[in-house]
């Protein structure tokens, strides 16, 4: 796999997206958006942070599921730090070949 297959930006656009439905209480919508975004990021080739996306994807799921937005938002943060992760280790990869 290419470093290059995988869109970062969208996937953060996603999870951005999804912090904003889940503030105008749209859990559908947030839900949707969040698979979306962990599905981009599947082919990332990085496992440790795909399992931590994975995790808080899924306790963010839980949280929206549940009808705990603050939960949700709070998982949803840390999935956006984690994406931005591993869009800076492709930059430096792509940079350093």
């Amino acid at each position: 796999m290419r470093h290059e297959d995988v869109p970062y930006d969208e996937a953060i656009w996603a999870v951005d997206e999804a912090i904003a439905r889940v503030a105008a209480a749209d859990p559908v919508g947030a839900t949707g958006l969040l698979s979306g975004a962990l599905a981009m990021l599947d082919r990332a080739p990085y496992p440790a942070l795909v399992r931590d996306a994975r995790r808080f994807g899924s306790d963010a799921a839980d949280g929206l599921r549940d009808g705990d937005p603050e939960r949700a938002a709070d998982f949803l943060v840390l999935l956006r730090h984690v994406t931005e992760d591993m869009g800076r280790l492709d930059a430096t990869t792509i940079l350093a070949a």
